[in-house]
């Protein structure tokens, strides 16, 4: 016979009773609708309120007509306000986000993509989406390698190790470097103590100090 520590294992539809009580105690409410009864009996006294709480979705489109002026100066020079920086484009953030996270969160084909996209009413074609995912990304290169110098200046010791992975039908390989704090990962074609010396750990040596020179057989030069 089997004996079981309920305080370490508890039944499965306790443990499910108990987080959804825990999730619907922290939802947001956007809406409130009042049900009212259409026929109440006379001499009737309301006792108290019920409430249930339904959990929905809207993915609707959101568009946006910026609109500025155009002032002419006395001397004959055209003058106007500048477009909010935010604006990159036709599309906003938070469509390109959403693009993103399609893509490498939900493994969506970039057609797939594009169904989806334009059964809900936003104007974009195949190319627009490719270029939203391939290009203009120095800025998510140069924050990846933010995350790793702050993540070394501020850590007293970091692990590291790497796994073999497969990018366009050829073989390579995928660095992580981190701890509890973060997490930093960059892809080659070298599985070797070499390669992770290649990575710029000069992030986390103070002023002054240098970095030793280290041959592929390994040795200080």
């Amino acid at each position: 016979m089997t004996l079981i520590n309920w305080k370490d294992k508890k039944p499965a539809a306790v443990r499910k009773k108990n987080f959804k009580k825990k999730t619907k105690k922290n939802l947001v409410i956007h809406n409130i609708e009042n049900v009212e009864l259409t026929v109440i009996p006379e001499g009737s006294v309301a006792i108290c309120s019920e409430s249930i709480k339904v959990q929905d979705i809207l993915i609707r489109p959101n568009n946006t007509r910026y609109t500025r002026k155009v002032w002419k100066t006395p001397d004959g020079k055209l003058i106007r306000a500048k477009w909010p920086v935010h604006i990159n484009g036709q599309f906003g953030f938070h469509l390109k986000s959403y693009i993103i996270s399609l893509y490498f969160d939900s493994h969506m084909t970039q057609p797939a993509i594009l169904r989806h996209l334009t059964e809900i009413g936003i104007d974009i074609s195949s190319g627009e989406i490719h270029n939203i995912l391939i290009e203009n990304k120095d800025l998510f290169h140069k924050e990846k390698e933010d995350i790793l110098k702050v993540g070394l200046q501020i850590s007293k010791s970091i692990t590291t190790d790497d796994t073999g992975l497969r990018h366009r039908g050829a073989n390579g390989y995928c660095t992580h470097i981190g701890n509890e704090f973060f997490a930093y990962f960059k892809s080659s074609n070298s599985k070797s103590r070499i390669n992770f010396l290649e990575i710029p750990l000069e992030f986390c040596l103070l002023p002054g100090a240098e970095i030793s020179k280290i041959n592929r057989n390994g040795k200080s030069i």
